[in-house]
């Protein structure tokens, strides 16, 4: 079984790219770029002139925050 240090999609730190994200959030393409639109989602970093990624801990606190506001946490 992987350890959390050697799985990339466990890691918490350095950047995910789309298909990670998808993963991480289970939050499809394009309804993820209508919520970053709308502000509810984390903004994309910018690799190169044709590629962005997200940063690993803030799409883990993205769901961190969708599961507080189903339990009423919301922040």
């Amino acid at each position: 079984m992987p350890t959390k240090a050697s799985h990339p999609v466990l890691r918490t730190d350095g950047i995910a790219r789309e298909a990670e994200r998808r993963v991480i959030t289970g939050v499809p393409t394009s309804s993820w770029y209508l919520l970053q639109e709308k502000g509810l989602a984390p903004k994309p970093v910018r690799l190169g002139p044709h590629s962005v990624g997200w940063l690993r801990q803030e799409l883990f606190a993205f769901v961190e925050q969708r599961a507080a506001e189903r339990d009423g946490g919301a922040s």
